[in-house]
C-alpha cells in the first residue's frame, strides 16, 4: 500500500534540547531523546532528504538485522519508517547512498551488501520505495564496502561506482532510460584490491570529478579524470599511494588555499595529504598532529565551531584498539589540536561510519555515528555551539543532475577569506554527508562574491549574500533564502487546548478528548518504545471546538508502554499510554 507523504509524519516524542556553555558539551549525545538510540551492528549512515520536506533524514546500514530509515520530523526527533517505506532490508548491508537516478527530483537509495546482491530502491514520491535492481540492470553480488555516485561523463545523469573487497569494482554508467551498464573496463578506474573507502572530488581544479580509492593492506589508488569519464592512474605521481591499512577518506581545504586536501583513516597512523596545487600532495600528518594510532574507520571534515576552518573527526573501533574517537580542531596554521576525550563526541565504542548534517538547520553542524558492537547503539551528537557566523547552500541542477552531486562552491567572504567545498554522494567510511553545504565564516558577515561550478562545467556567479541563512540555488537562477522548517522547539506543537487520554492503562480501547483551536487534518498512530509503528495510521479531520477521538486496540498488541501520536504537517503531539492486556 502506498502512503502519502503526510502519512509518514509521526514520531515517538517531542523534546527540547537545552544549550550549555561548558566546553565539553559543545556536542551533546541526544540519541535517546531523538529516537535514534538503537542497537545492532550498525556500519554505515547516510543523510538525505528523501521526502523533500526540507530536513535531513537518515538511512542506517546494518550488517546483521534490518536496515533502518529514520525520518526527521521536526529537527531533533526521528522515527524508523523503514518497513512502511519498503527499505527495511534484512541481511548484511555495509553502506548506502542517496542519489536521484531518474532525474525526477526525489532521492533514490542504493544499498551495498556483503556477499549479497546490492539493491537499488526507486523513490515513488509518496514516502515509499520500489526495488528496481533487476530492471536497472545493476548486478553486484560482491563484498561491497563503499558506494559513491558522480556524473563521471557529464551527461546530466548520475553514475554509480561500487568498491568490492578482493573483487573487481564496478562503474555503472547511467543510460538515462532507467538502466545502467558496467563500463569500468572501458573507462579505466579498475581495482580488485581490498577495497574500503572511496571519494569523488576535483583535486586539480579542472572542474571534472577525480576518484581516490582506499585499500586495506595494499596501496591506495588515485584516478584522474581525463575527460569523457575516462580515468588514468596518477597515484605515484601525486604521491598519495599510501600502503597502509586504509579504511575511510574525506576531503577538505585545511589551509584555505583553494585546493582540496585528503584525510585517510588507517589501522595505526592516519594520513593527512596537503594538496600542493601542482598535481601532487605532501604528507603532513606528523606536523599537523592528526596521526591518531587507533583503529580508524569513519572520518569527516567539518567546521564544528564556525570559525571558517575545517576540523577533522575520526571514528575509531575502540574494542579493537583502545583509542576513543577523536575531534581535531584546526588551528589555522596547518596544525590541529586534539580536543579532550571528555567530549561526548569522543566516545569509545566500535565506531564505524560517520556523517555530518545540520539536522535542525540552526547553522551548526551535527554528527551521527554508526557503532557496530553487539551492545553498541547509534549515536547522534547535537552541536550546541552558538558562536561563529555561517552560511549554507542547497543546490538543484537543471542541466546537471538534480541533486547537484559533483558541484563545487567557491566563496570569498567579506573578510577576504576563501572557502571551497564540493557536494559528494559517499565519503568517509560506508557513509554519506548531507547534500547541503555548510560554511563557517568566523566573524565575516557574509560573502562578497562566489561561484558555483555545476557538474556539467558551467560556472554561475553569486552575488553579495548575508550570513545566517541557507540559500537555495537552482541552476541558472538567482539564490533565494531556503524556507525554514521547525527546529525542535515548541513551535512544532499543535494549537490545542485541554487534552485528556483515557483510560490509562488501557485494555481494549483508547479515547482522547481535546479542544481544537485551529482546524487541521491529523494522523493517529501508536508506536512502541523502539519507535516502531504498531497500528495502522488513521486520518481524522480536526474541527474547531471540543472533539473526542477513539480507536480500538488490536488484539495482538502486547502489554507495555507506548506513545499515541497526533501528527500533522510539521506538527506533532505525543501522549504516553500504558497498555495492560
Amino acid at each position: 500500500m502506498k502512503l502519502s507523504k503526510l502519512s509518514l509524519l509521526f514520531l515517538t516524542s517531542l523534546s527540547v534540547i537545552p544549550f550549555s556553555s561548558e566546553a565539553q558539551l559543545i556536542y551533546k549525545d541526544i540519541s535517546a531523546a531523538a529516537g535514534l538510540k538503537v542497537g545492532g551492528e550498525n556500519t554505515g549512515v547516510a543523510f538525505g532528504d528523501y521526502d523533500n520536506d526540507g530536513d535531513e533524514d537518515l538511512y542506517v546500514s546494518v550488517r546483521g538485522g534490518h536496515n533502518k530509515l529514520f525520518q526527521n520530523i521536526d529537527g531533533t526527533n526521528f522515527i524508523n519508517v523503514a518497513e512502511i517505506a519498503g527499505v527495511d532490508y534484512e541481511g548484511s548491508s555495509r553502506t548506502s547512498i542517496w542519489l536521484d537516478v531518474n532525474n525526477d527530483g526525489f532521492l533514490d537509495l542504493y544499498v551495498g551488501n556483503f556477499n549479497e546482491i546490492d539493491i537499488l530502491y526507486l523513490n515513488q514520491g509518496d514516502g515509499t520505495f520500489l526495488e528496481d535492481t533487476r530492471n536497472a540492470r545493476i548486478y553486484n553480488p560482491g563484498r561491497t564496502f563503499s558506494v559513491n555516485a558522480a556524473d563521471v561523463n557529464l551527461d546530466g545523469y548520475i553514475d554509480i561506482y561500487v568498491s568490492n573487497f578482493k573483487e573487481e569494482n564496478k562503474l555503472f554508467l547511467n543510460r538515462g532510460d532507467g538502466s545502467f551498464t558496467n563500463k569500468i573496463e572501458e573507462l579505466g578506474p579498475i581495482s580488485s584490491l581490498n577495497a574500503m573507502g572511496a571519494v569523488f572530488f576535483d583535486y586539480d581544479n579542472d572542474h571534472d570529478i577525480d576518484l581516490y580509492l582506499v585499500h586495506d593492506g595494499q596501496p591506495n589508488i588515485f584516478y584522474k579524470n581525463i575527460g569523457g569519464g575516462r580515468y588514468v592512474d596518477v597515484s605515484e605521481a601525486a604521491g598519495v599511494n599510501d600502503d597502509g591499512f586504509g579504511m575511510g577518506v574525506d576531503i577538505g581545504d585545511v589551509n584555505k588555499d583553494g585546493w582540496m586536501d585528503l584525510y585517510i583513516t588507517n589501522l595505526y597512523e592516519n594520513v593527512l595529504y596537503l594538496n600542493n596545487g601542482d598535481g601532487s600532495f605532501s604528507n603532513i600528518s606528523e606536523k599537523a598532529g592528526v596521526g591518531d594510532y587507533g583503529m580508524g574507520w569513519g572520518t569527516n571534515f567539518l567546521d564544528f565551531n564556525n570559525d571558517g576552518l575545517q576540523d577533522i573527526y575520526v571514528a575509531n573501533d575502540s574494542y579493537f584498539s583502545d583509542y576513543s574517537n577523536v575531534l581535531y580542531k584546526n588551528m589555522g596554521d596547518s596544525t590541529f589540536s586534539e580536543l579532550s576525550s571528555e567530549y561526548e563526541i569522543c566516545s569509545k565504542m566500535a565506531g564505524y561510519g560517520s556523517a555530518v548534517a545540520d539536522i535542525n538547520r540552526d547553522g551548526f553542524v551535527d554528527l551521527v555515528l554508526a557503532n557496530a558492537g553487539s551492545k553498541d547503539y547509534l549515536q547522534l551528537f547535537f552541536n550546541q555551539s552558538n558562536q561563529g557566523n555561517w552560511i549554507g547552500f542547497k543546490l538543484k541542477g537543471v542541466k546537471s543532475n538534480p541533486a547537484a552531486v559533483g558541484a563545487r562552491l567557491e566563496l570569498l567572504d567579506k573578510n577576504g577569506v576563501l572557502h571551497i567545498d564540493e557536494i559528494n554522494a559517499g565519503s568517509g567510511f560506508a557513509s554519506m554527508n548531507s547534500l547541503i553545504l555548510h560554511f563557517g565564516l568566523g566573524e565575516a558577515s557574509g560573502i562578497q562574491s562566489g561561484s558555483v561550478f555545476w557538474p556539467n562545467g558551467n560556472r554561475q556567479n553569486l552575488p553579495d549574500l548575508q550570513q545566517g541563512f541557507y540559500y537555495k540555488i537552482v541552476e541558472g537562477e538567482a539564490p533565494v533564502v531556503l524556507e525554514q522548517t521547525v527546529t525542535g522547539t515548541q513551535e512544532s506543537v499543535f494549537n490545542l487546548g485541554a487534552i485528556r487520554l483515557f483510560p490509562n492503562p488501557a485494555t481494549e480501547q483508547i479515547q482522547i478528548e481535546l479542544e481544537v483551536k485551529q482546524a487541521f487534518d491529523v494522523l493517529i498512530g501508536l508506536v512502541n518504545q523502539n519507535g516502531q509503528l504498531v497500528t495502522s495510521l488513521r486520518k481524522e479531520q480536526m474541527l474547531l471546538g471540543k472533539t473526542r477521538l477513539s480507536f480500538v486496540l488490536p488484539d495482538q498488541i502486547p502489554s507495555g508502554s507506548y506513545q499515541v501520536l497526533l501528527v500533522g504537517k510539521n506538527r506533532v503531539r505525543s501522549l504516553p499510554v500504558v497498555i495492560a492486556k
